[in-house]
């Protein structure tokens, strides 16, 4: 039962959590709608809006993460299956937080120009 409690309290927090970052969120995404790609990457290469940004989204798959473990166990009768598919539901939240940090990262690297709307990346895809 703590294990229930835990995820209902976490759940909780979480979406406290998100509430000012996802108004924070929206709000600079209408500000910056009508930006080229350049502005866009000079807007994530501020500490304070990476920094928010990536808050919001790792807040936002562990909140994820806990309502779609609850619909599996709630919903799934199969316990071999249900515990294959938390697993799975593991490993692709870890797979997502990893994908942010590591975009937040090259975003961080690249040498940007707004007079010449020019980024270097860090790598060569």
């Amino acid at each position: 039962m703590r294990s229930a409690k835990y995820k209902w309290l976490a759940q909780r927090i979480s979406a406290t959590i998100l509430i000012p970052l996802t108004i924070w969120f929206v709000y600079q995404v209408v500000k910056i709608s009508a930006s080229d790609y350049y502005q866009v990457i000079f807007f994530f290469q501020s500490i304070t809006n990476c920094f928010l940004f990536l808050i919001m989204m790792i807040t936002m798959i562990y909140h994820s993460r806990l309502g779609i473990e609850i619909i599996v166990e709630d919903y799934i009768d199969d316990k071999n299956f249900r515990k294959k598919l938390i697993k799975l539901i593991n490993f692709l939240s870890y797979v997502l937080v990893s994908l942010s940090i590591l975009s937040i990262i090259i975003i961080q690297l690249m040498e940007c120009d707004l007079n010449q709307n020019f980024c270097s990346s860090p790598i060569n895809l």
